[in-house]
């Protein structure tokens, strides 16, 4: 769980949160507002964490890597992880300003992700409700503050993001990054322990977040986008429907073939479009033993060329390379040239391309 509590030192209010409220993917331990007073100054070497700040109002100035900024009233201002940097406040007009800290692989991950990872300073962000609704979302679920950490921190990187390169999408980042995650997965298994612990989340967690964006469990919209997957490769490729059920993760063809007929109302064999595609493909492995047979023209005329049964009467393709002993012969036409006695019988290896 986590507390409220005053630090007179820095005129501040706090959110701070106990280490069992974080992992390695993503910890909060400390959140708030500043009134600064006069001589109010931060100095961090290679810093443990990210710091995000929103000034309401007043001066200052903030270094880092050989950068000054002057943050003011509106603007936003980021201090990396491993980062060298200091800030301070204009003793003349002192900040007011909101803040979180927040540390974790997984907040790393998302700052390249949304392409902040050299980003330092947004002036006039106009993010003052996002900052102030995220503080207030922390101060009422002191309860559960890391799933109220793991929100924060993923709505407070996207809208920074989104603010600085555009683009429009989903209201809930952290839906969104599942959603992505599992677009990426789609020929593998889903596993939602592994899921949830990805995004540092509960299991329970993990779904009531994705459902509420998306009306969907993260499982039933990942069955969907491998059926839908399944599909592409029906028409797109030649691949029988063992294989495709094989290379998307399921274990069994006919569980999903129902599944494939449920969504479809038809099973992959007889999906509209596809019902010749075992036309294209040997029904036979590629290479196999065919018997070959020498015939007679005439009495004393033997034909050339041996005629060869296949199994199941299948004919050869256009293109096939027969051998005997080793030895290539040459074909035409489905026959094979090879010379030998009269009514005798040899085996060939026969290979279809």
């Amino acid at each position: 769980m986590s507390i409220l509590r005053n630090f007179d030192q820095f005129n501040e209010e706090c959110v701070v949160a106990f280490s069992s409220e974080g992992d390695e993917r993503i910890y909060m331990p400390l959140c708030g507002i500043t009134r600064c007073l006069p001589g109010y100054r931060i100095c961090r070497n290679v810093s443990s964490k990210y710091v995000f700040e929103y000034i309401v109002r007043g001066k200052g100035t903030y270094q880092t890597g050989g950068q000054t900024f002057h943050p003011e009233r509106d603007d936003v201002y980021i201090a990396h992880v491993g980062s060298t940097h200091r800030y301070w406040t204009d003793n003349t007009d002192c900040w007011v300003k909101i803040w979180f800290n927040i540390q974790g692989s997984l907040v790393s991950d998302l700052m390249k992700i949304y392409r902040l990872e050299n980003v330092y300073y947004l002036h006039g962000s106009g993010l003052h409700d996002l900052f102030a609704e995220s503080l207030a979302r922390m101060r009422g679920n002191l309860e559960n503050a890391h799933e109220a950490a793991t929100l924060t921190a993923h709505r407070l990187i996207y809208q920074i993001s989104r603010r600085l390169y555009g683009g429009g999408g989903t209201g809930n980042p952290l839906a969104l990054e599942m959603k992505r995650w599992m677009d990426q997965q789609v020929c593998h298994t889903m596993d939602l322990t592994e899921m949830s612990r990805r995004f540092g989340l509960s299991i329970s967690q993990t779904i009531r977040i994705f459902r509420q964006e998306y009306d969907d469990t993260p499982y039933g919209y990942f069955l969907k986008k491998k059926l839908e997957f399944a599909l592409l490769m029906l028409r797109n490729t030649r691949k029988t429907v063992k294989e495709i059920a094989f290379e998307l993760g399921f274990p069994d063809p006919y569980y999903f073939s129902n599944l494939f007929k449920r969504k479809y109302g038809s099973s992959p064999r007889r999906f509209p479009g596809i019902e010749n595609r075992k036309l294209k493909r040997p029904a036979l492995p590629q290479q196999y033993r065919a018997i070959g047979r020498r015939q007679v023209e005439s009495e004393n005329r033997p034909a050339k060329s041996v005629g060869v049964t296949l199994p199941g009467g299948l004919k050869y393709a256009p293109k096939a390379e027969v051998l005997f002993d080793n030895r290539s012969l040459l074909q035409s036409g489905g026959r094979f040239q090879d010379d030998f006695e009269p009514y005798s019988r040899r085996v060939y290896c026969v290979t279809i391309d």
